[in-house]
Parts: C-alpha cells; structure tokens; sequence
C-alpha cells in the first residue's frame, strides 16, 4: 500500500509542475485595444501573449497586462561592436534568458555569415526562403549617439535598414531601399504611428554606398534628435516641433534597441506603396544572387555612447516603466532588477506565488513520497522524479524542451521499474506532459497556425491530409504558415508512436508524408536515431516542391533530408542541437557511416592490387583465375541491389556528406524503401567529376511540371 501511495503522491509532484504549464498562454492577440491578461501578461513584439520569454525584448507594456509585466530592459553601455567573428552573437534567439552580458546581439532570424571583404564584418543574408535576417542588440539605449558601418544593399526590391526600435515602438530610422546606392533615407516613429507622412527624409551625394563602408549615425538626445553621415549632421529634428495640437510632444523618449536587417519589400504580399518605394518586385534570377547564394549587406562596426539623462550609478542593471504621464508615454526610471529570465517563481512561466507553489509542491510530494518508501533506492527514484517535476515547469522555454522530450525517458531508465511505469512514453499521463512538444515550433509561427483556416478546418484528419500535400516549407506570402508546417505541428501535438513512424517513411508513393516524418524524428528523436533513421533517405532523389516568402522552387528529398542533418533552420522551424555523428561513433552510439563513394573506391583499389597480384601468379604458374575475382567483388551483398558496377560509374554518383570519412561498412539498421531513383542516377556518365552535384536533365524540369 505504501509503495503505491508513494507512487501517487509522485506523480501529484509533476502533475504540479505540468498542470501550470498547461494553463499558460494559448495564443491570444494583444493590441491598443485588447491587453494580456494576468494569466499570460505578457505582449510580445509580434502582438501575442504569453509569459517567460514573451517578457523579453520587444515585450510591449503598453499592451501587456500593466507596465510592469516586461523583464525589465539591460541598461545601456558604453560599447565598440566588432564583427570580425560571430562570438558575440547568440545564433538562436529562443535561447536568450536577458543575460546581456554573455551576448552584445541575438540573431532574431535569417543566417549570418562571416565575410571576406577587407576589414572583415559580417554578411547578413536575404535568401528566397529565410525572408530576411535582422540582428538585435541585448542592451537598450535611451539616449545617446549611435554609429554603424556598414555597405548597403543594391537590388530593387531589397530594403537595407539600421534603427533603434523601443518596446513600445518609438523608432529612429536610416533605411537604404531599392538599387540606388547614392543616398540613404531618414525617418522616426512615436510608438509606432506616423505623425507626419512626410516627416521622412533623404540624403543624397554618398560614394557608392554598395562597395564603400560609411558611418550612419543618429545622435539621439532628450531634446533633438540627429543624423549623420561620416560624421557630418545631414539632418536635425527638434522634440519642440513634434508637439501636436494637444501639447503631446510625438517624439521617440523611450529605451531602444539597435537593430540591424536586410529585408524583402519586392515580395507577393507586400503593399504596393511599399513595394514601388523599395524599387519594385525582387528579380531572385539576379546574377549577384546567384554569385552570393543570396542578397546580402556587411556590417562592420557599432559604436554606442550612452547618454541618459541622469548618469547611471553603479549598481544600476536596467530601465523599467512607471506609471503613464500626462504625455502618453510612460515614464522610465533606472532599477537594480536582474534582467534574467527564469529565476524562483517563474521557472513554469508562472509568476508570483503560483510559481513558488508549482516548485514546492513538486518538491514536497516527492519527498513524502521518497519517506514512504522507506528505501534508498526509492528515495533516489523520487529525488530524480522531484528534479524532472522541476524541468516540467519549465518545459513552456524551448531551450529546456529538446532536453525534456530526448532525455527524459534515458534518467527513467535507471530508476526502479515501478516507479517508471507512469512515465511510459504514450500512457495517458505521459501523453499529456509530452503534447509540450508543440513547443518546439517558434511561439510566432505557432500562433499564426493556431489562427490559419486550414488549422481549424482540416487538421483532423492527420493521415489523409499528409498524404494530400502538395509541397514542404515554412511560412509564405505574408508569412502564413504552410499547410506542411501545420501538420507537423499536430503531428507534435498527437505524439505517434515510432512504427507508425516508420511506417510513414516506407510509404513510397507519398513522399510528402514521408517528408513529414522524417522532420518530426529529427526534432523529436534521439541523436543516434536520427542520424540511423534519416541516413538511408539520403538515397530518395525525389523532387520536392518548396514553398516560401519567394514563392515555390525546388528541390530534392536527398537535399532535404541533408538539410536536416546539417542546417539549424529547416522550413522556418529552429531545429533542437544534435550531437555531431562523430561524437557519437567515438562514443560508441552509432556504428560509422556506409559511404558508397568510399567503397566504389575500395573496390577500385583493391581491383588494380588484385590485378597485379594475378599478373605475377601468372608469370609464375601460368594460371589465369584471378580475372574471375574482380567481378565477385562488385556482387557483394552490399550492391546486390544495384548490380554490377565500374568503381568509375559509382565514384561519380555517390558522395558522402557525413562528417565522418570511416571507410566501414557497416550500415543502419534502418532501410530505405525507395524505389524512385532517377534513372539518369543509376545510368550515369561515367566522365562525370567525382563528387559532382550537378542536377540530371530531369532536375531541370520546374516545380510547375510535377
């Protein structure tokens, strides 16, 4: 009876944990007319509520359930910014907790690249499918000179812009739209509104702006606000001249952001207006786009010089909001308040005492539990079982989830088997603390499918509907999410077990639902899995339609299928970290990977030894056996699918793309079913360059024909 009891009141411990998960944010809009509300207080930048990291930057006050529901804001420093590397930038903005002092910028989205231009810098790239990259920094400004260096873009359509943005929207522009690379454009904001449609600005007779690096600044002050250009003033707004008939001074006044973006205007969707200021529809054929994989601007340097209208004490670490004022803005005041995200009573996202309730009740049930099991093995069972109750109550932050779902049930392993049997994998209870899977899809764009119609009207039936896809991606147009992405966000939700899993992948005449699947195990699965489930796909050369914000394009189930084992963003989805297969096959997790490039090579090395080998028995005995030897070789049962081969053939067709170069052959033990294999693949011209990937004839075909 005893034993029993303690497993109960065990399972009260992460019950505890998980049922105030549950009651959190559920994807409600939050705007100047509707607010958060106490259960999920907080208003994110792109307008949904929610608590823990919907709190961080952008989070706005105005919208949230009171001023004082955002973390409060890192205080501005004096700062040189140099790119030369990527150190100082977080590359995973879900990952960031308001620590400012370990990162100076967060990568919010798209892909960074080092660049190679002389004084080095960083590329920030505008490809057809990542819509665009924009980096933000970790500390705020309120008041205060602001320069960066940067080269601009050159396309028509392609906006290159560097602002500071406050949480409740005061904004300070310079912005560089379309193909003119003589000018650059000024503007401002008072919490979001345009107070004047022609308070914007241009300044002209700049040296190329595309190959040459200039310093755009804006000096920033409580009672003027200027931009310039390589140190000289081009433009001067005065705060006394943006007091509107009601005395309200519409002037930005609030702790900002610097942020830094390349972005597409040129695009579907977008506004006309906006589209012909930008310099028309972007032309994603542009040789310079080919050139680069990309659009691109470089930024080179950021330098910030703090100007608060009071100096700052010492022990001074942010800015927080006060009450509104008389000017419909609130006020701003310097605190000592930890910027960091998570600390006791808000691990669940839950603050206040609702937080130190969840953790204490995981913790008291747990050690009652341990007491009336009166064994120290079962103490140590609810010791383990009271610190998972305590990585459930954090299971809402994503940096936590990949642990949670990869690794939970290997700690359960090593506990008494009792115990366990709660946690299994699909028993109801578990089917409830695992549905927090959902969470490993971004808040935004998960919100954005909660509110899709083909979200509420079809998501159902989730077997049928895969079956019916018509193409993978993320978001597209004016970033609605795509039907792909939306059944995979219920197949997240549903939790299927791993044969029907399986199942999906040997369903070869759908290969959009084999598609699916192998993006749920990768998300989902054990690092080991992962690389011994998906690694056969790699020989599946389908076409794939691709929809994005360009439109469709193609591609291959092959490069797909590579993208998931090498890129951290795949369909708009942050993928969770992977172990490198290296690591696990020093570990001993995973045997090496078959590289059928390797073994054409072998099989070619050993053919020529063999050969001279012959050549000399023959001399010798004038025995003539060993030319029956070389064609054994090439039906071993490793190609006794494919039949006979050339090492030449092969070692122009397959090229291993693992990091391992292991000439084993030991393979996985999962296999792929595939029959649709080009026939230009398995026919190919030997003359080819080994390791070529350049398409066969039948790649060239538009997504249009299929």
């Amino acid at each position: 009876m005893a034993p029993r009891l303690a497993s109960l009141l065990g399972l009260f411990s992460v019950l505890a944990a998980s049922s105030s998960v549950s009651a959190q944010g559920g994807g409600q809009t939050c705007n100047l007319t509707q607010h958060c509300g106490s259960d999920s207080p907080c208003c994110s930048e792109y307008g949904f509520c929610g608590d823990a990291t919907f709190c961080l930057g952008g989070c706005n006050p105005l919208y949230s359930d009171s001023l004082t529901s955002c973390a409060p804001e890192p205080v501005c420093e004096n700062e040189v910014h140099t790119f030369n590397n990527l150190d100082r930038i977080l590359m995973n903005a879900t990952y960031y907790d308001g620590n400012a002092t370990e990162y100076d910028f967060i990568l919010d989205k798209g892909n960074l690249i080092p660049s190679n231009s002389s004084g080095g810098g960083v590329s920030l790239m505008l490809t057809e499918s990542n819509g665009g990259t924009r980096i933000s920094s970790t500390r705020y400004v309120h008041y205060g000179t602001v320069s960066a260096r940067l080269k601009t873009g050159r396309w028509g359509g392609v906006v290159t812009a560097f602002i500071t943005m406050s949480d409740i929207k005061d904004e300070i522009d310079w912005e560089f739209p379309g193909n003119d690379t003589t000018e650059g454009q000024t503007n401002y904001f008072w919490q979001g509104v345009i107070t004047n449609p022609t308070h914007g600005g241009v300044s002209g007779n700049l040296t190329d702006t595309y190959i040459n690096y200039h310093d755009y600044a804006v000096n920033w002050q409580p009672d003027q606000l200027e931009w310039l250009i390589d140190g000289n003033v081009v433009r001067t707004l005065y705060r006394n001249d943006t007091i509107d008939d009601t005395g309200v001074a519409r002037y930005p006044s609030t702790p900002s952001r610097i942020q830094l973006s390349i972005w597409p205007a040129g695009i579907n969707g977008t506004a006309p207006g906006t589209v012909e200021w930008a310099g028309g529809m972007i032309n994603w054929d542009d040789p310079d786009y080919k050139a680069a994989g990309g659009f691109y601007m470089v930024v080179e340097q950021i330098n910030i010089t703090c100007a608060d209208p009071t100096p700052a004490t010492s022990d001074v670490t942010s800015y927080v909001y006060g009450q509104n004022s008389s000017s419909m803005t609130p006020s701003v005041s310097f605190s000592n308040a930890t910027t960091i995200n998570g600390a006791l009573g808000a691990l669940s996202g839950v603050t206040g005492p609702w937080g130190v309730w969840t953790i204490t009740c995981a913790v008291l049930f747990s050690l009652v539990g341990a007491t009336l099991a009166q064994k120290s093995a079962l103490f140590t069972c609810y010791a383990l079982r009271c610190v998972l109750a305590l990585y459930l109550g954090v299971c809402r932050n994503r940096k936590y989830m990949s642990f949670e779902i990869k690794h939970v049930q290997t700690i359960l392993s090593f506990l008494p088997s009792w115990p366990t049997q709660p946690f299994e994998a699909h028993s109801p209870f578990m089917a409830r603390i695992l549905s927090f899977t959902q969470y490993l899809v971004e808040t935004v764009i998960r919100n954005r499918i909660y509110e899709a119609s083909y979200w509420k009207e079809h998501c159902f039936a989730l077997t049928d509907k895969a079956i019916e896809l018509k193409a993978i991606g993320g978001v597209y147009g004016n970033n609605k999410p795509t039907e792909f992405i939306c059944l995979l966000l219920k197949l997240l939700q549903i939790q299927p077990e791993k044969e029907i899993l399986l199942e999906y992948l040997q369903a070869d005449e759908f290969k959009y639902l084999r598609a699916l699947a192998v993006m749920y195990i990768r998300m989902t699965f054990r690092a080991a899995e992962v690389y011994e489930i998906l690694e056969p796909m790699l020989k599946d050369y389908r076409k794939l339609r691709l929809r994005n914000m360009g439109g469709y394009s193609l591609t291959y189930m092959d490069e797909f299928v590579d993208s998931l084992l090498h890129e951290e963003r795949v369909c708009d989805i942050i993928l969770p970290r992977i172990t490198k297969r290296d690591v696990l096959e020093d570990n001993g997790e995973i045997g090496p990977r078959k590289s059928r490039l390797l073994d054409a090579m072998e099989g070619k090395s050993e053919k020529s030894e063999r050969s001279r080998s012959s050549s000399r028995s023959s001399s010798r005995s004038g025995s003539a056996k060993s030319p029956s030897r070389s064609p054994s070789r090439s039906r071993s049962p490793a190609r006794s699918k494919a039949g006979s081969r050339t090492p030449s053939d092969a070692g122009s067709r397959y090229v291993s793309r693992s990091p391992s170069r292991s000439r084993s052959r030991s393979g996985s033990k999962y296999r792929s079913r595939s029959r649709s294999i080009s026939p230009d693949r398995i026919n190919g011209n030997a003359s080819a360059k080994s390791g070529s990937r350049s398409p066969p004839p039948d790649r060239m075909e538009t997504a249009e024909e299929h």
